[in-house]
């Protein structure tokens, strides 16, 4: 064998030896990078805003209805009402001591039924979100955590998308500046791997690969039969393994258009990003058939940005066009006698969000 292929075969070693470790994937893919990469120098413009607003809270006004803006600390439960009922999922609040009965009754009057998700009136990024198939999984998650869940219908369309929209009060103008698709955490079976030994094969799995076998071991030792697809998390959370693509290439007059129309019907919301579920990308475009799964406000992501093809500089610059819309927004508003909040009232939503990120720990 030639010097050639022995080192070309010794760099192949290295290179799956080192795909199969959480910190070397991290490193060396920038959708993995802690987000203070990112906010550092974000801090620096959204100074240069506050300076200009003067107020530190001025982004509280870009969505009067939701508390802080949407920054930290909503209530989801407050959130869904706001979303109209053509485009609302079955919901109803799972109190921190409601008892089976209640459960039984809740979902019979919301005409609810399983699968279901289930997650936390106040949380982030996946924290706490599980799909559930049974009351007795629903109590597991109640005693686990010590605070209040939503139940949500589960919505089985193929497409679930994030649209990031923004409309100005004074001008009229509005825009849409991110699309982003989920292709959840999946493996295709070969008939001899267990599922466990799938992901290694894959980086994306392979950070997943220690949460799984504690939350579902026994789907981690399953073995998928010839070419079989299993979706091992259905939560569309990057940092549960979910994929993001950009398709910001569908973003045209036409589609905001659309989305105009579902703001229109919103109250008060006016920089906002929709987590939906759609039957194809031609209705998440149109935004028709589409359930509203949920509403983030001005601390959403440009979801497209955690694309694994998403250049450095675009990753830096979505957040500063997404920050200038909110401080326009915002600004607008305020000159329409919208308050911009108090540093008591961001105490008591951050002391809320600490909160349900401590129950983690």
């Amino acid at each position: 064998m030639s010097q050639f292929k022995q080192n070309g075969l010794k760099t192949g070693a290295i290179r799956l030896f080192l795909n199969q470790k959480p910190w070397y994937i991290r490193l060396t893919n920038k959708e993995y990078w802690n987000a203070y990469v990112f906010f550092i120098p974000l801090a620096f413009y959204m100074t240069y805003l506050a300076v200009k607003a003067r107020s530190v809270f001025f982004f509280s006004a870009a969505n009067p209805h939701i508390p802080t803006g949407g920054l930290i600390g909503e209530n989801k439960a407050e959130l869904s009402q706001l979303i109209p009922p053509q485009y609302r999922p079955k919901t109803i609040v799972l109190e921190q001591n409601v008892s089976l009965d209640n459960i039984y009754e809740k979902m019979k009057a919301a005409n609810l039924n399983f699968p279901a998700i289930i997650k936390p009136t106040v949380g982030c990024r996946g924290i706490m979100v599980a799909k559930v198939d049974s009351i007795g999984q629903i109590l597991t998650h109640l005693e686990r955590y010590e605070t209040d869940f939503l139940l949500e219908e589960f919505i089985d369309d193929p497409i679930e998308g994030a649209i990031l929209y923004w409309k100005n009060p004074e001008t009229g103008e509005s825009g849409i500046q991110s699309v982003t698709v989920k292709e959840f955490l999946s493996v295709k079976g070969d008939g001899v791997s267990t599922i466990k030994e799938l992901l290694m094969m894959n980086p994306r799995g392979v950070l997943q690969v220690e949460r799984l076998t504690k939350e579902k071991p026994r789907l981690m030792q399953s073995v998928p039969q010839l070419n079989e697809k299993v979706t091992v998390e259905p939560i569309g959370n990057h940092c549960r393994g979910t994929k993001f693509l950009n398709f910001n290439d569908l973003i045209n007059p036409k589609m905001v258009e659309a989305y105009d129309k579902i703001q229109a019907d919103l109250t008060d919301c006016y920089v906002f990003r929709l987590d939906v579920k759609a039957p194809s990308i031609a209705d998440l475009q149109a935004g028709k058939n589409i359930k509203i799964l949920e509403i983030n406000g001005v601390g959403a992501d440009p979801a497209h940005i955690f694309a694994p093809d998403t250049p450095l500089f675009e990753m830096f610059y979505a957040y500063i066009r997404l920050w200038k819309k909110v401080y326009e927004v915002a600004t607008a508003l305020h000159r329409q006698g919208v308050n911009y909040m108090t540093y008591q009232d961001y105490k008591k939503y951050a002391a809320q969000q600490a909160a349900i990120v401590s129950l983690m720990n």
